[in-house]
């Protein structure tokens, strides 16, 4: 008698039986294709997978890369009702086709029931296939080693450098070990591999082609290269050094947090790497980049000791940083039409798409999923439609996706994830795509308008009511932004601050904002409090100044950039300050021997040059105007000399706030206290943004810069959107100031 087995019996075997009784799933697959993620622990977990289905009878005929975002819904159908097993590794994301999922991140998000998983939160994905689902070892563990390293940033463990990681070019180090030198060639393999895994089959091939070593896979990626034609080594490395360079003035450095938006130019082959903010600024300690594609990510300096920052956890802050946008995330409704439509923006034909399964599996469980009509009825005929691709559906049929919804929460949610030093706020992407787009700078300025005016919220009401072909008069247009022009020279609207959100691009933007506000905020609630717990720098004793009183003391020899100790926590900027013995002891002086560092709501005393022991420790008390200030009859007032724009350049206090650029010598300025947002241009025409508070700015190289104010109506995003943006707009303002031509001279 024979005895039939449904798929959907088959999968419950499966299910209960687990990936390790791979018997009962040979003897329904006799062959598989696996989907993997592109990155180094992906390739290498597909091999595993592959080494692992084949030694029990299951043949892998095809691999495919899945990339997250829309990209995820373009890989290539595959029928799991036949006979080749749909298999996805290292990958957060399911789908209702795959048979086998395994991944190692916190949170999964999209696995149908009846998926048999293998979820382990592991340091990488090919150390559970390797170790812990088949019965032996299927990669040296030298390379899980090294691929564990990579994978979870743990580099500092292992005394992995900037440059070990960043490097294209392995040779046999004979004064090394055999260990050290098959860390290094790997680590030259994830390079390599990184180099060119946007090249069509080119991560495909190698997993097809590789046996279970970094080895193999090393051999290969040359065999291609040489075959296809790709940049040799050398010329990666050129591409890398000169991305370095271009990169040093392009991110903003907030106290020990860099904000980047964008990755730059990244065309050349070779050229992009995620450590490169680190590399030149090592000594920040997280990275928090805006990507224009939908995402924010969060990243800590895995080069620095206490990774994890005195228990700083970027996974957890993910979720407190969106709490904040809760109430406005919420109000969003997201239909399964908008999903669909945004997912699928880069599938064709024979691709998965977007489907009712994919959107029951991902948000079936969502707190706020509506289904319009009868649920039975709708969902029947969602599904019937959802296995067309949207762009092929009429407009009726389009219709009928917009029954069945979930809010913008339940959306960001369910595609963010990550790991404590690393974690992404994703699927920002779905998220206003009905707000219509101008081109029109003024238009766009009425459209984000968020205060109070009555006339220009009317004017705003009316551009929203419009239709495309309708548009606003001339005299409308130019009366809504001047008042709004008005508002934001007199400081009573701050475009920053109270924008509206009208894009998804904003929203990136708020919060990329609010982590690094929310992490600054960690960072102060983990540091040491200087006035309890770390010993002493300085004693008091009687001041070298006349009629000062007491005054502080280095204590011991202090290094230039040390920092000395808290001098006060602001509670109210200008109204409320703790101050502690230190902030209330040091004196004022013209010639100081320290500086103020501000960090978050506290300021710290740090040595201005080298100090000897017994020296005494005072600062310029005109840089923090919120504070006392010298007053007449003061014994070391003489000592200060008369205002120069190069000493006391835009500082609230100076008489030269309103002059259009001011040049100064040395390599950096303290943007405390000053009244603009600087671009800062070295005479090495190296490029900085500093905004005022937010501390000390350097341009590596230079010895004289020039302080460009940005004026308050300028969209300074839209300037450091890229180099080339940057570099415009430096030319066109030196043009526009430099009528002495002395800026041009600096430069040359």
């Amino acid at each position: 008698m024979k005895i039939i087995i449904t798929e959907s019996q088959y999968r419950q075997i499966i299910k209960e039986s687990g990936i390790r009784d791979i018997k009962k799933i040979a003897e329904r697959y006799p062959k598989a294709k696996i989907y993997f993620h592109q990155d180094l622990d992906g390739v290498t977990t597909a091999i595993a997978m592959k080494n692992y289905l084949e030694q029990n009878g299951i043949k892998v005929v095809d691999a495919e890369v899945i990339q997250y975002g829309d990209k995820e819904f373009s890989v290539k159908k595959l029928d799991a009702e036949g006979d080749v097993m749909p298999v996805l590794v290292d990958f957060a994301h399911g789908k209702p086709m795959f048979v086998i999922h395994t991944d190692h991140h916190d949170t999964q998000a999209g696995v149908e029931s009846g998926t048999a998983t293998s979820f382990k939160a592991s340091r990488s994905n090919v150390e559970t296939i390797s170790q812990t689902i088949s019965p032996k070892d299927i990669f040296p563990s030298d390379d899980l080693l090294l691929i564990s390293t990579v994978d979870s940033a743990n580099f500092l463990a292992h005394d992995i450098t900037f440059d070990m990681v960043m490097n294209y070019i392995f040779k046999m180090d004979k004064d090394q070990s055999l260990q050290r030198n098959k860390m290094m060639m790997g680590l030259v393999t994830n390079k390599l591999l990184l180099a060119f895994k946007n090249k069509p089959k080119f991560l495909e091939t190698l997993v097809m082609k590789s046996n279970p070593s970094l080895l193999s896979i090393l051999n290969n990626i040359r065999d291609i290269m040489k075959v296809e034609g790709y940049a040799e080594p050398e010329e990666l490395e050129q591409n890398k050094q000169n991305y370095i360079e271009k990169m040093k003035e392009f991110p903003k450095v907030q106290g020990k947090v860099i904000v980047q938006y964008g990755g730059g130019s990244m065309t050349k082959p070779g050229s992009y790497d995620r450590y490169t903010p680190f590399k030149n600024n090592p000594d920040a300690d997280f990275l928090v980049i805006a990507w224009p594609t939908g995402i924010v990510q969060a990243s800590c300096n895995a080069y620095k000791g206490e990774r994890s920052l005195k228990g700083v956890n970027l996974g957890e802050m993910k979720d407190e940083v969106l709490k904040k946008f809760e109430p406005e995330l919420s109000k969003l409704k997201i239909s399964f039409g908008t999903l669909k439509r945004v997912s699928e923006s880069k599938a064709g034909e024979g691709s998965v798409g977007f489907t009712l399964k994919d959107f029951l599996a991902i948000y079936g469980n969502a707190p706020s999923l509506k289904i319009e009509g009868n649920k039975e009825d709708t969902l029947s005929e969602i599904n019937k439609l959802s296995d067309k691709l949207y762009s092929t559906l009429t407009f009726e049929e389009k219709m009928n996706l917009e029954k069945a919804s979930v809010n913008g929460m339940d959306v960001v949610k369910a595609n963010s994830g990550g790991h404590k030093c690393i974690t992404n706020i994703s699927g920002l992407s779905y998220l206003y795509t009905n707000i219509r787009r101008y081109k029109d700078d003024e238009l766009k300025m009425i459209q984000k308008y968020g205060g109070s005016n009555n006339f220009v919220l009317d004017i705003q009401r009316k551009l929203k009511s419009m239709k495309k072909n309708q548009e606003l008069t001339e005299k409308q247009k130019t009366a809504a932004v001047n008042q709004i022009k008005k508002e934001i020279e007199s400081g009573r609207y701050n475009p920053d601050i109270d924008n509206k959100v009208t894009s998804y691009v904003d929203m990136i933007k708020k919060i990329q904002q609010e982590f690094v506000k929310v992490l600054e905020s960690y960072i102060e609630k983990e540091s040491i409090n200087e006035n309890v717990v770390e010993k002493k720098k300085y004693y008091i004793d009687d001041s070298d100044i006349k009629g000062a009183g007491k005054g502080v003391f280095a204590k011991t020899n202090i290094k230039k950039g040390e920092r000395i100790g808290l001098l006060h926590t602001i509670k109210k900027m200008g109204v409320n300050y703790d101050f502690t013995e230190l902030g209330k002891m040091h004196n004022h002086s013209g010639k100081p021997t320290c500086h103020n560092e501000k960090v978050g709501n506290k300021r710290y005393l740090v040595a201005s040059k080298d100090l000897k022991k017994g020296e005494e420790l005072t600062t310029n008390y005109r840089l923090q105007p919120d504070l006392e200030q010298p007053k007449e009859g003061w014994g070391n007032l003489k000592e200060e000399k008369e205002f120069k724009p190069h000493i006391d350049g835009y500082r609230t206090y100076s008489p030269f706030k309103d002059l259009p650029y001011i040049i100064v010598k040395g390599n950096g300025i303290d943007c405390d206290n000053i009244v603009h947002d600087l671009v800062l241009v070295g005479d090495n025409k190296k490029v900085k943004y500093c905004k005022k508070n937010t501390g000390v700015y350097k341009i590596t190289g230079a010895s004289k810069i020039v302080e460009l104010p940005v004026d308050k109506t300028e969209d300074v995003e839209e300037i450091f959107k890229s180099p080339e943006n940057v570099e415009l707009w430096v030319k066109e303002k030196i043009k526009s100031v430099d009528k002495k031509g002395e800026i041009r001279r600096m430069m040359n």
